[in-house]
C-alpha cells in the first residue's frame, strides 16, 4: 500500500518488522460515530479538495488531500481550535464560485495564507508580525510566494530565535527561567536559555505507554518499571486498536486513538516484502486505486470504496490529469482532478 507512506508528513509512528501477525484491524473496529461523521464529511471535503487542485493551491493527489483532511479534522495533535478553524475552511470552499472567493476563505478562516510577494527560499528570513509568521513556500505551480501561519489558531505564539529565525512555538512557563531538564509526573519538561534566547518543550511520555524517569540519569520516557516482560514476543504488533512494542525487554502498549486521534487505528500491512504497523485511518486501508478521470468523472477512494464526482454537475468544466510540477513533468506526479 504505497500510498499509506505519503502520511509521515503527518507524525505516525512508523516501525518495520518482517515477523508474522494474526491481528488485521478493519473499517467496523472505528467509533462508529466517528465513522458516521466522517463519511458525512466526505462529499464537503472532495468537494474541497478538487476547488483547492482547480486554483491551484494543493499540489498532491486527491487521495492525499482527502487522507490530509482527515487528519486534521480528528488528528489528538492539532488543538481544538485549530480543528474547528479547519472544518469552517472546508465548508466555505464548499459556497464559493471562483478562485478569487478561494482567497476570501483563506484570509477568514484559513490558519495560513498565500501572499502575491514572491521570494527566494534560500535567503528568505522568516519574521513575526504579532503571533503571525511569514516564511517563503512553493505553491502548485512551482513559484514561491510568502505565506503567513497564524500561531495562535495552533495555542502557540511567534517567537525569534538567537539565528533570527521565526519559529510557532508553545507559550513559554515563567518557570523556564534557566536550564533544566526533569520529570513532572509523566511529562518530561526541557528548559534551555542562552542570553535572551530561550527554549520550552515538553513531551508527554504515557502517549506512547511510556513513563517519565530518571533510572538511567537524565529524565527519559521510558518502559514503566511494572510492565511486563515482552521476552519470546514479536518486536511489534497490533491488539485491537493498540500498538505493542517491545522496548528494553518490556511490554510497552499504547493506544492509536487516544495517540493519533479518533479516526486512527493499529494497522498492519504490507510493503514490499516486509510487514508494518501503524496508527492509520481504516478509512483508507484497503484504498489501492489511484484518483482517475472516468470521462468529466472524477473517480477517488473513500470509506474503502471507490466513489465518483461528476465534474461538469459541480461547476466545473471537466475531469483532467494534471502534472504536479508542470516546470519539470514527471509521469510519477501526475494526478486527476476536476478543471475550472
Amino acid at each position: 500500500m504505497k500510498k499509506l507512506l505519503v502520511l509521515v508528513m503527518f507524525l505516525i509512528f512508523f516501525v518495520s518488522c518482517n515477523n508474522n501477525a494474526d491481528e488485521t484491524n478493519k473499517l467496523t473496529e472505528l467509533n462508529p460515530e466517528v465513522l458516521s461523521s466522517l463519511t458525512s464529511l466526505s462529499d464537503i471535503y472532495i468537494n474541497a479538495c478538487v476547488i483547492q487542485h482547480a486554483c491551484e493551491l494543493y499540489s498532491g493527489g486527491i487521495d492525499e488531500c482527502l487522507q490530509s483532511s482527515v487528519f486534521a479534522a480528528t488528528s489528538g495533535f492539532n488543538s481544538t481550535v485549530f480543528k474547528k478553524q479547519f472544518n469552517d475552511y472546508m465548508l466555505c470552499l464548499n459556497e464559493i464560485e471562483s478562485c478569487e472567493s478561494v482567497k476570501e476563505c483563506e484570509k477568514t478562516y484559513l490558519w495560513s495564507e498565500f501572499t502575491n510577494i514572491e521570494c527566494n527560499e534560500n535567503d528568505f528570513i522568516s519574521e513575526c508580525d504579532g503571533t503571525k509568521i511569514s516564511y517563503c513556500r512553493y505553491d502548485s505551480t512551482g513559484k514561491t510566494y510568502i505565506r503567513m501561519d497564524d500561531c495562535a489558531l495552533k495555542e502557540e505564539i511567534c517567537e525569534v530565535d538567537k539565528y533570527n529565525h521565526a519559529h510557532c512555538v508553545k507559550p513559554i512557563p515563567v518557570e523556564c527561567s534557566e536550564n533544566f531538564l526533569k520529570c513532572d509526573g509523566n511529562i518530561k519538561k526541557q528548559c534551555v536559555v542562552d542570553g535572551e534566547y530561550k527554549y520550552y518543550e515538553e513531551e508527554d511520555c504515557s502517549k506512547v505507554g511510556l513513563e517519565c524517569s530518571t533510572k538511567y540519569g537524565n529524565p527519559a520516557c521510558l518502559a514503566k518499571e511494572d510492565a511486563l516482560s515482552c521476552e519470546g514476543m514479536d518486536k511489534i504488533a497490533c491488539d485491537g486498536e493498540n500498538i505493542v512494542i517491545c522496548e528494553s525487554g518490556k511490554k510497552v502498549t499504547y493506544n492509536c486513538r487516544e495517540y493519533m486521534g479518533d479516526a486512527y487505528t493499529c494497522i498492519e500491512y504490507e510493503f514490499e516484502g516486509s510487514k508494518y504497523y501503524e496508527c492509520l485511518s481504516p478509512l483508507f486501508e484497503n484504498c489501492t486505486d489511484e484518483p482517475s478521470c472516468e470521462g468529466d468523472v472524477l473517480k477517488y477512494c473513500f470509506n474503502n470504496e471507490m466513489n465518483s464526482f461528476d465534474c461538469k454537475l459541480n461547476g466545473f468544466t471537466s475531469c483532467q490529469n494534471l502534472n504536479s510540477s508542470p516546470d519539470q513533468p514527471d509521469e510519477n506526479k501526475i494526478y486527476s482532478t476536476c478543471v475550472y
